[in-house]
């Protein structure tokens, strides 16, 4: 029988490039993608060109290769955000930082230095994240016998500390609530006052774990919603194990909480406009509400230029095509809700232990490191805590000179 005539490429539907499958030395398959045939006939003709000028060393895989399979044994069964948070750092640090397209064995302790001194000046939680990837990803290529030593060994988690989160006082907290007030700002905003619960917990919570009736009131944190590139997933795996937790409803956020559900009749509490959990991008237009309420410098989307633009707004301007008036003269971000929450029950003397459960912290030591800037350790704050403390001593008469 004739041999069909197979098209050169194959067009991949799902990532919306073009594919050719090339069948190594080995015998393994490889597969090559790129957006266009003229880049994917220049991929091939470079494989090609290696293999027969070089061989192909499977035991000496690029690192781009080598985080691809390392990916596939370590992502299943992690949360959505630590996949996520994987793969930003290999594909937008690593990868590009040290060069996919090097062999595992030419990478240098040498090369991880200059790489992560390349990334001293980024946040600590994104260095520690980085380094994390870094170092599994290296350890494992070492018990795959792929490599000898790994060269990221010594690499240790840095970055630049993060300011302190700063609460919201009253008056903000106030001057907040209403600027917001009459939008669907306004549930996520109480939500994260009195609930004090983390924007992925605001985004999931669904009305049958709110119970607005009975003699205590409460919300139950059974789910999150977080993102995949732009697209919306809700789990039940939460973040750890103290984040399942039942909240009591304060009379300011159950009052909100009953006029919302009267005008809401889908299942999520803060819905996207067709009732189903918020995407990234939804989520950003909700958050928008606060932001163009805002005086001072903003970031928004510019379409043609294809980035944030700064955006300068004062105090009392009305913005432009809205009929909006800027009222806040302050910056806020949905963390800050939460740690307001957390500090306000400081605040209140509450017992520890009492805080970590309604935070949802894993470790009291999260709660202490917030409890710390709450409580009032001047001088003429703890006198009197002090001497309480010793007072009924006996204390031996004390000879003058």
């Amino acid at each position: 029988m004739p041999k069909r005539n197979l098209p050169e490429f194959y067009y991949d539907e799902k990532r919306q490039q073009y594919r050719k499958r090339i069948t190594l030395p080995d015998g393994r398959k490889k597969d090559i993608y790129a957006k266009d045939k003229a880049t994917l006939r220049r991929k091939v003709a470079e494989l090609r060109r290696d293999i027969e000028e070089y061989g192909y060393d499977a035991e000496n895989p690029t690192l781009a290769e080598y985080a691809i399979q390392w990916c596939a044994r370590r992502l299943p069964g992690l949360s959505e955000a630590r996949k996520s948070d994987y793969r930003n750092a290999i594909n937008n640090h690593i990868l590009p930082g040290l060069d996919g397209n090097k062999r595992l064995r030419e990478i240098s302790t040498a090369d991880i230095d200059l790489f992560m001194a390349s990334k001293a000046d980024i946040s600590s939680s994104l260095h520690g994240k980085i380094t994390s990837a870094l170092k599994q990803m290296f350890a494992a290529a070492v018990r795959d016998g792929k490599l000898r030593t790994s060269p990221a060994d010594h690499v240790r988690a840095g970055g630049k500390r993060a300011t302190e989160k700063v609460p919201l006082s009253e008056g903000q907290q106030a001057a907040l609530i209403k600027a917001v007030d009459g939008t669907v700002a306004l549930p996520f905003v109480m939500l994260g006052l009195y609930a004090g619960l983390r924007k992925e917990e605001i985004l999931g919570l669904q009305w049958d774990c709110v119970a607005l009736s009975g003699p205590a009131p409460y919300l139950s944190v059974e789910r999150t919603c977080t993102h995949v590139s732009n697209s919306a997933v809700v789990t039940s795996t939460l973040k750890t194990k103290a984040a399942k937790r039942k909240i009591p409803l304060p009379p300011p956020l159950l009052y909100c909480l009953r006029s919302w559900r009267i005008q809401n009749p889908y299942d999520y509490v803060v819905p996207n406009s067709k009732g189903g959990p918020r995407s990234r991008q939804s989520f950003r237009r909700l958050w928008e509400i606060v932001e163009n309420r805002t005086a001072g410098t903003n970031y928004r989307w510019d379409r043609e230029k294809g980035h944030n633009m700064p955006v300068q707004r004062t105090l009392g301007e009305k913005v432009t095509n809205h009929a909006i008036v800027c009222t806040l003269d302050f910056h806020c971000t949905p963390h800050q809700l939460r740690h307001t929450y957390i500090t306000n029950l400081c605040a209140s003397g509450l017992d520890i232990k009492k805080i970590q459960y309604l935070a949802g912290h894993a470790n009291v030591q999260m709660t202490l490191n917030i409890y710390a800037h709450v409580v009032d350790n001047r001088p003429e704050d703890l006198f009197d805590d002090v001497c309480m403390a010793f007072g009924t001593q006996n204390v031996p008469p004390i000879s003058t000179p």
